[in-house]
């Protein structure tokens, strides 16, 4: 399968989530009278514990998708070696840390911020940027 077709999948895929999730969002405006029953379901903290983990990954995934549809093959096949283990390993620490019950150990800052909270500060942003410096030192090699 052509890589720019998968990168373009992953752009799709990347947008209908985070757009999706920013919906419900919208959607669920709970304490209000006369709620829906999906409403009533987002409200009861299943937006928090699924949806929020799942938008702030794509969201971090979502530009590197839309490079990745620019780049040459060798540097996309790098890139996902990377990511196949990167992304679900940090899609599956913040649902962890979301459904995980209520502390403030922070990965040991001694109380200063949650679990759910350091994980949606660190784990996107490290995911970007090292896919980012993946990128760009493979596209500098391959010239």
């Amino acid at each position: 399968m052509n890589y720019k077709k998968i990168a373009l999948g992953i752009v799709i895929i990347s947008v209908i989530i985070t757009a999706g999730s920013v919906a419900l969002a919208q959607f669920a405006k709970c304490g209000l009278p006369d709620q829906s029953s999906l409403s009533n379901m987002l409200c009861s903290g299943f937006y928090e514990q699924k949806i929020e983990p799942l938008f702030w990954s794509f969201l971090s995934l979502l530009p590197i998708a839309v490079l990745l549809y620019f780049i040459r093959r060798e540097v996309f096949i790098a890139w996902a070696k990377f990511a196949a283990v990167a992304f679900p390993l940090m899609l599956a620490i913040m649902l962890y840390t979301y459904n995980d019950a209520p502390m403030r150990s922070g990965f040991g800052l001694s109380g200063l911020i949650s679990n759910e909270q350091f994980a949606t500060a660190i784990l996107p942003s490290l995911f970007f940027l090292v896919s980012l410096i993946i990128i760009i030192v493979k596209s500098r090699k391959r010239q």
